[in-house]
C-alpha cells in the first residue's frame, strides 16, 4: 500500500512537467532517484501544520540534489514516461524511510 502511495505521489509530481528527453544520463538518474526519495521521505515522516509547509519542505529537499535545474527537470520528465525510474524512486523511499 505504501509503495502505491509513493508511486502515486511521484506520478502526481511528475505529471506537472512539460516534455523532456525520454532518456537520462545514468548518473543524473541516480541523483534524481536519491533526491526524490529524500523529498518523499521528508513529507512522509514529518508532520506539517499546513499543506504549504509540506510543499515547501518537499521542494527544499529536492533542491538539495547535486543536479542542475535543467538536469532535474529532464529527469523528472523522463520519470513521467519511465515506470522503471519511478519504481527505483519507490524502492529507494522504502529503503530510506520504510
Amino acid at each position: 500500500m505504501r509503495r502505491l502511495l509513493v508511486i502515486g505521489a511521484l506520478a502526481a509530481v511528475a505529471s506537472g512537467c512539460g516534455s523532456g528527453s525520454g532518456s537520462v544520463d545514468p548518473q543524473a538518474a541516480s541523483a534524481y532517484v536519491d533526491a526524490q526519495a529524500h523529498a518523499l521521505c521528508v513529507v512522509q515522516t514529518t508532520a506539517f501544520r499546513t499543506q504549504a509547509e509540506q510543499q515547501a519542505a518537499y521542494e527544499r529537499a529536492q533542491q538539495e540534489s547535486r543536479l542542475t535545474a535543467d538536469e532535474f527537470a529532464d529527469a523528472q520528465a523522463a520519470a513521467a514516461k519511465d515506470e522503471a525510474l519511478r519504481e527505483r524512486v519507490s524502492d529507494r523511499v522504502v529503503a530510506l524511510c520504510g
